[in-house]
């Protein structure tokens, strides 16, 4: 039964179905399906969810590493666990119910969705007119006006079946839906269903029936006597006024506004005092609003490959860079025996080579990291990436080499 392990990036903590918990023995007797996840109960996987990634009798398994967090539903038993240093039943668990207040007029309430009659299917990233970069087994609700090649497919569940980071993937698998099914949207934080009224279409579970009528109208107090008008006054030339249209519109226009124009406020802080604000105060304000709202988030990627029968003198360019990029970790797994290397940057060539690290020291059947401090971590977009091996024991087999990086 052939194995790798994955990363998976921390916020993505609410998991696809598990069919339910099984041992290692029972796993490698299973002939599954793609796609299939189970959670470990032993060895050395113990509480890690397996995903198939090739069914049938020769399966390959992944080992997504699970941290606290985690969230998935059991369809063995149709119950939500939840990872804290072992998986615990989450949904369902109710604290005391708190002293309730008093309750106020309200309307009907709708029709609510009744849980057991539903077909929980695996998770959602999110809801998509066009296809996404993603990874295998990575899921998507078509939205109503799809593109590309999810045209045709509205309102259907895509299941990605290829690795694609930089580029939408092309190679989808799709699942018709019908009334009834219901998932976890990733993206909203809630749960979506198909309703008997929803025309095929996916809504929120806690939709609300419709609001109540709203109550008649109080009666009209008697106006009290009218005052004595008062004097009429003198405008002076020149003011605006409160009730007269028209007078800012009459003003001359200016299109180019430069940064020493000013505009006329009302202090809110200050009892509503009249000033003026500058054009280059005000977009220095929104400046630091609109920074705050949008803050870059690096996303780390994962490459591995695997050097067979390793020597000193089978030195070789693995990968072209696509971008730009940054190298921020590198691992060593090495089986039969251990080899010492390191990573190397060549130029578009694959030619005249310069070390990224510092040589790393393998140990046969344990992961070893590179000590966190990279001489070279920043790889051209062309260059091509390889190792190096410096010195390889006798009887060593395989080793798997995995770098991470972020596009600059």
């Amino acid at each position: 039964m052939a194995t790798k392990k994955v990363i998976v990036a921390p916020e993505f903590n609410f998991q696809s179905n598990v069919k339910n918990y099984i041992t290692s023995t029972a796993l490698a007797a299973l002939t599954p399906d793609k796609g299939d996840r189970y959670i470990l109960t032993d060895g050395a996987n113990i509480n890690n969810i397996s995903l198939c990634t090739v069914g049938g009798v020769t399966p390959i398994w992944e080992y997504i590493i699970v941290s606290a967090g985690f969230i998935c539903f059991n369809e063995g038993d149709n119950k939500f666990y939840k990872f804290v240093t072992e998986w615990v039943e989450y949904l369902g668990q109710q604290g005391p119910t708190g002293a309730q207040g008093p309750t106020g007029p309200i309307g009907p309430t709708g029709s609510q969705a009744n849980l057991d009659n539903l077909s929980w299917q695996h998770s959602v990233n999110q809801i998509s007119n066009n296809p996404m970069t993603a990874n295998i087994g990575t899921r998507y609700i078509v939205g109503p006006n799809p593109t590309g090649v999810w045209v045709g497919h509205a309102n259907e569940i895509a299941e990605s079946l290829e690795e694609s980071h930089e580029v939408p993937a092309t190679n989808w698998k799709f699942i018709q839906t019908y009334v009834g099914y219901a998932v976890w949207n990733h993206d909203t934080g809630k749960f979506l269903y198909i309703s008997t009224s929803s025309a095929g279409a996916w809504i929120n579970l806690d939709t609300a029936g419709p609001t109540g009528a709203v109550g008649a109208t109080g009666a009209t107090g008697t106006v009290g006597p009218t005052g004595a008008q008062g004097p009429t006054g003198v405008a002076p030339a020149n003011v605006f006024h409160i009730d007269v249209a028209g007078e800012i519109v009459a003003l001359t226009t200016k299109t180019d506004l430069v940064d020493n124009d000013s505009f006329l406020i009302e202090d809110s802080e200050v009892t509503n005092e009249k000033k003026k604000a500058r054009l280059t105060g005000i977009k220095a304000t929104l400046k630091t609003y609109f920074d705050g709202l949008y803050v870059s988030k690096p996303v780390t990627y994962s490459r591995s490959f695997v050097i067979s029968n390793p020597t000193t003198t089978a030195d070789l360019p693995l990968w072209r860079a696509p971008a730009n990029i940054t190298i921020t970790a590198i691992h060593l797994l090495c089986k039969g025996a251990a080899i010492v290397g390191n990573l190397w940057e060549y130029d578009a060539n694959g030619l005249n080579g310069s070390t990224v690290d510092a040589d790393i020291n393998g140990i046969v059947d344990t992961n070893v990291d590179d000590d966190g401090s990279l001489s070279n971590p920043g790889i051209a977009s062309g260059n091509y990436l390889g190792w190096v091996t410096a010195s390889a024991t006798a009887g060593a087999t395989y080793a798997i080499v995995t770098f991470d990086y972020t596009i600059n």
